[in-house]
């Protein structure tokens, strides 16, 4: 029923409760009246029910036995989209757990179309992104029952040669035909072999699991699955019809005269019917007009960019695809690259207008390699002619935590940011580790973006480097007069503190001495003693370096003395250590490999807050 008013804003309670797994929240709703048999309908073409908010979750299967026990309508779909059943929205979610509850609760297949029903099965079958045998073998037991209702018995007709099994005549009779023609047969795999095929290295035919290669093309045998009709072989030539005793378990390796080289797998097989032929011949050849068609894909179009959400634990990307096609195509099919491990679903509209293909492309979970970002390909094909395809770009959101890396004890509970910009050449080959802030060991002091802790041997990167900036290129300066950002100020800052590091490591390890976190002010009593006949003037760099770098202006009792210092109000340990990582580090450098939305590759930032 539709929902509206009060009743409309209980309803939508429940969904939220749902979507949620707050089942026992959910239960409260339904027993104080709650229909389960809702359907909301904000848009003409946008229908919800209880199963939109229920396929997909982790609580699904005993989400619904919640709503059965509240009479719950496991078949129930909106007039005007009969297959959209709660099964059919399980399905499409690759939710095993929720489909095969509804099926062994009543949940009837027979109300999903053909087409996404096979989408479907290849999903759930054991190579599927979502093996479940139930789920498959019940969709199987479907496809079959149609089959079985479509086939029709072949009609007697006359074999060109003695057959010594009439009852299994081939495909069809000898004769001409064109490239592209599709012909049907009983349950069997046919093979079609050009006739004047040798056995040597030229004209070598190879049977691969259900598919032959042949001389440059590429033809499915068949019918196989369901006695489906097979395309004949797009080049013209004259070919004979090969007929195994089975479907699968091929083995040996046997060259038969005037049909080549054929390998099998398992188990050998003999030729039944090794005397039909036919010809195919060229469109023209035959009179007939070549078959063609266009497909353009309308959106996204070439250089779109797009970033996967924040939510947690693994992100979600979500692109609406649309394409036109014309000619004599009557459907398109949506393909993508791959990405990294990430999950990728297309699943398509149903029921687009004449000339139009939508899909929704789902890819869940981040990809674990900062280079499987960037370009990103979408395709589409027509079922008769036609390809087309668009290169997209897809980013991450940098402030988020969902990045795949969790199990390494480096990166757990660190942002995105961090992750993969630590897999770029601005966070290569040094070591170090993420604090989301450091302390303030000056009160009024700004935010540190890094520091090297002696007595731990470690470099931090806080949070400060990603909201940034650096600190401003002085003259003389590489990039003079710059702040570096984002990418840049994380590249800079790892290579400030890494010069900390080997210079605290040169100038105090032959004293004995590792400076805490925050030098003098954390020194206790006895090392402040000690450090009192080191470093006369409190700079961090002890007296005997002072003194062999007096050319450079450097003077033991004056802790702003050394030559370098980018700023007069810092410390002599300073002298080196933002010159040298502005050396090491030009702006820009890393530009091509910071994919992290409103980074250094992102166009629109108008929704950037930084």
């Amino acid at each position: 029923m539709a929902a509206s008013g009060a009743a409309g804003e209980q309803v939508r309670a429940l969904m939220g409760s749902l979507g949620q797994c707050q089942l026992d929240r959910a239960e409260t709703l339904l027993a104080e009246g709650a229909d389960p048999n809702f359907i909301l309908q904000p848009a003409p073409t946008f229908v919800l029910t209880a199963a939109s908010a229920v396929c997909g979750e982790k609580c699904s299967a005993e989400a619904f036995a919640l709503l059965i026990r509240h009479g719950f309508d496991v078949n129930l779909a909106p007039q005007s989209e009969p297959q959209m059943t709660p099964l059919f929205h399980c399905l499409s979610a690759s939710d095993a757990a929720g489909s095969r509850y509804l099926i062994e609760h009543g949940a009837d297949l027979a109300r999903i179309e053909t087409e996404p029903l096979r989408l479907f099965g290849r999903g759930f079958s054991r190579a599927g992104r979502s093996p479940d045998a139930v789920v498959a073998q019940a969709i199987n037991e479907e496809l079959a029952r149609r089959a079985a209702k479509e086939v029709k018995a072949p009609e007697p007709r006359k074999p060109i040669y003695p057959d010594p099994h009439p009852e299994v005549p081939p495909p069809e009779p000898g004769g001409v035909y064109t490239p592209g023609t599709q012909i049907s047969g009983p349950c069997a795999h046919y093979g079609w072999i050009p006739e004047n095929a040798g056995c040597g290295d030229s004209g070598e035919e190879v049977f691969i699991g259900t598919k032959i290669v042949t001389q440059g093309w590429d033809a499915a045998i068949g019918p196989a699955d369901g006695c489906k009709p097979v395309e004949l072989p797009p080049l013209p030539g004259t070919y004979r019809v090969v007929v195994f005793e089975t479907r699968t378990h091929w083995v040996g390796d046997n060259c038969y005269q005037n049909i080549g080289k054929v390998y099998f797998s398992r188990k050998s097989q003999s030729i039944e019917h090794p005397g039909y032929t036919f010809e195919v011949v060229s469109a023209k050849e035959a009179g007939q007009k070549p078959k063609s068609g266009i497909v353009r894909i309308m959106e996204p179009v070439e250089g779109d960019q797009f970033a996967f959400d924040d939510s947690h634990p693994t992100g979600e990307l979500v692109l609406s695809v649309l394409a036109k096609y014309a000619g004599d195509n009557t459907s398109v099919e949506f393909s993508t690259d791959s990405l990294g491990d990430s999950e990728i679903r297309i699943v398509p509209a149903s029921n687009p207008p004449k000339g139009t293909a939508r899909a929704t492309i789902i890819i869940r979970g981040l990809p674990p390699s900062n280079g499987d970002f960037g370009t990103f390909t979408i395709r589409a094909k027509g079922n008769v002619a036609g390809t087309d395809s668009v290169r997209v770009k897809l980013f991450y959101d940098p402030a988020a935590r969902n990045h795949p890396g969790h199990g390494n004890p480096l990166y757990t509970g660190t942002p995105n940011w961090f992750y993969y910009w630590s897999q770029t050449r601005a966070g290569k080959p040094v070591n170090y580790r993420y604090k989301p802030v450091l302390r303030e060991c000056k009160k009024g002091s700004r935010p540190a973006q890094g520091r090297y802790v002696h007595n731990k041997d470690t470099l931090y990167i806080s949070d400060a480097v990603f909201t940034g900036p650096c600190m401003r290129r002085v003259a003389g300066a590489p990039d003079a007069g710059k702040q570096s950002t984002g990418i840049d100020c994380f590249a800079e800052i790892v290579r400030h503190e890494n010069v900390h590091r080997r210079e605290y490591q040169s100038w105090w390890g032959p004293h004995g001495v590792r400076l805490p976190e925050c030098e003098y002010d954390d020194i206790p009593g006895s090392l402040y003693r000690k450090l009192a006949g080191l470093d006369s003037d409190r700079d961090l760099v002890p007296d005997d370096v002072e003194r062999r770098l007096a050319a450079r202006g450097c003077d033991a009792h004056n802790s702003h003395s050394c030559l370098g210092r980018p700023d007069p109000r810092l410390l002599d340990v300073e002298m080196n250590a933002y010159i040298e990582a502005w050396r090491q580090w030009r702006i820009g450098t890393s530009d091509k490999e910071d994919w992290s939305k409103c980074g250094k590759q992102w166009h629109d930032r108008s929704v950037c807050p930084y």
